[in-house]
Parts: C-alpha cells; sequence; structure tokens
C-alpha cells in the first residue's frame, strides 16, 4: 500500500505481500517545459550536472523539459541509465535470476523503455526506511532483505508499478474534475484497484515463468506470495475472475489503520478533487 505521509511521490510496498498497494493520489507537480528550460538554459554542459541534481529536475519539471536540455547539451539522453545494470551494482545475485527468466527480462525491458531508473538502496533514497518503494520515476530496495529472491521481487514489483504510472495519472487527471468528470469516488477507487490488479496478475505471471527457470523445487514456494502467485493462478484457472479478484481487495482492511481499501481510496478521490 502507498504511503500516505508527508510525500505524496513516494510510493512504498505494503509490509504483507498479499495486500494490493494503494498507489498516492496526488500527482507530482509539472511545470512547463518551456518555461522549466528557461530556468535551466544557462547550464553550458550535461557536464556541469550531477546525476542528482538532474533527478531533482525531472522531479520538479517533468521528464520532457529534462530531456530537451540533455538534447541539447549532449545529443544524447544520458541520465537514463541501464536500469539492470545499475541494479546489479547492489543485487548481482538477483539481477542473475531475473536474466536467466525470459518473463522478467521482458517486464525490465518495458520499465527501461519507460524510462524507470534504479536508485540504490532504500534506506538511503528519499524515503530512508527499510521497504521497497518507488519516488517519482526510480525505485529503491532495501539492504535490510538481502535474499536473492525477495530483492528479485522488490525490483521487479517497483518497476511494475513503475510501468503503470502512466495510467494512474490519467486516473487521477480525470478525478481532479470531480463532479464535472466521468469518475465518481466509487467508480475511481474501482479503477485504481484494477490498475493494482492488473500489476498483481502480471508478477504472478512472471514469477510462474522464471521458478521454471530455477532449482530448488518445492522450497521455491515461500516466496509465491512475494510475486501473488495464488491469485494468479486462481485467474489462470478460471476460479477468480479480475473482477472477483478487485472486489475482494477492495473490500479488505488495511492493518495500518483499519479502513477497508476503498474507503481509502474514495478518500484520495476526495482529496485529488478537492471536493469538487
Amino acid at each position: 500500500m502507498k504511503d500516505s505521509g508527508s510525500d505524496p511521490a513516494v510510493a512504498v510496498r505494503p509490509p504483507s505481500a498479499r495486500l494490493v498497494p494503494i498507489t498516492s493520489a496526488v500527482p507530482e507537480p509539472q511545470t512547463d517545459p518551456a518555461a522549466a528550460l528557461q530556468g535551466v538554459a544557462a547550464l553550458p554542459t550535461i557536464h556541469h550536472l550531477n546525476p542528482m541534481h538532474m533527478q531533482g529536475l525531472q522531479r520538479a519539471v517533468g521528464n520532457q523539459a529534462v530531456n530537451h536540455l540533455l538534447a541539447r547539451t549532449t545529443g544524447s539522453l544520458v541520465i537514463q541509465r541501464a536500469l539492470l545494470d545499475d541494479f546489479n551494482k547492489s543485487f548481482p545475485d538477483s539481477v542473475a535470476l531475473i536474466k536467466a527468466s525470459p518473463e522478467a527480462m521482458k517486464l525490465v525491458a518495458e520499465a527501461t523503455k519507460a524510462g524507470t531508473k534504479f536508485g540504490g538502496f532504500s534506506e538511503d533514497g528519499p524515503a530512508k526506511i527499510a521497504w521497497p518503494y518507488t519516488a517519482g520515476d526510480t525505485v529503491y530496495v532495501p539492504k535490510a532483505r538481502p535474499d536473492k529472491v525477495v530483492a528479485m521481487s522488490d525490483f521487479l514489483f517497483e518497476i511494475n508499478n513503475a510501468i503503470r504510472s502512466p495510467a494512474f495519472a490519467a486516473l487521477d487527471a480525470e478525478a481532479k474534475k470531480g463532479s464535472k468528470g466521468s469518475l465518481t469516488a466509487k467508480t475511481y477507487a474501482y479503477k485504481k484497484c484494477e490498475q493494482e490488479v492488473e500489476g498483481m496478475l502480471r508478477l504472478g505471471e512472471v514469477w510462474f515463468e522464471t521458478k521454471k527457470t530455477m532449482t530448488g523445487g518445492k522450497a521455491l514456494d515461500k516466496y509465491d506470495a512475494d510475486f501473488f502467485l495464488g491469485e494468479y493462478n486462481a485467474f489462470k484457472a478460471g476460479k477468480k475472475s479480475k473482477d472477483d479478484i478487485i472486489k475482494t481487495i477492495l473490500a479488505g482492511a488495511n492493518p495500518a489503520n483499519n479502513k477497508t481499501h476503498e474507503q481509502i481510496y474514495m478518500e484520495q478521490y476526495v482529496e485529488v478533487s478537492g471536493g469538487k
């Protein structure tokens, strides 16, 4: 579930992998790209911009403005580093598992195309917690969870969220219209959860295929919940529809505040719409 604390741009994975993450409802402010570029036009070359500065600019003014700046100064978007290579610096054993799985590599390729980045250990990132999360377009994985399969799960979970961020942003943009838009608080909650379930099923599919490439047999079953394999298997077998899973999750309670996930989503709608 997403952290509903002071920083809405930081999305934190729930303590229980059986709970669907609740996405932050408040989109990051975006400045007009042309205006944003005027503010950084004095920067003569990319070599004067360190990566942390560039990531800060991306969150402040949007990727479009920063990418234009990079193209102007160097002709290439060097800030878009190799996602898996960066993850490999911190979790090489997890990367070896990912590279052996075509489905996992497909997910990584999609995340790379979407501009997702690996920012390092969660404990050193903006949230300063020992739990996986996403901040802007950058994912963080904790060093406190060193098991290579768990770290792989954390990484794939977060990049999976990052891939779907445009869909979440579109929902928030529509919700911002309030009663003049096409969403109510209830339909917003359903569609938000629908995106989460899409992510769950995708991760379950990745683990279903990845297990085939690994040795360990039944010992690997202990990781099934981290990848939502139970929900994926039930869906694949026709025992549960996507609608069934969505409604089950919406009715489920968040242990942090004892509210249902539907209530949390509906409150997000009110916050985004301004009660209009």
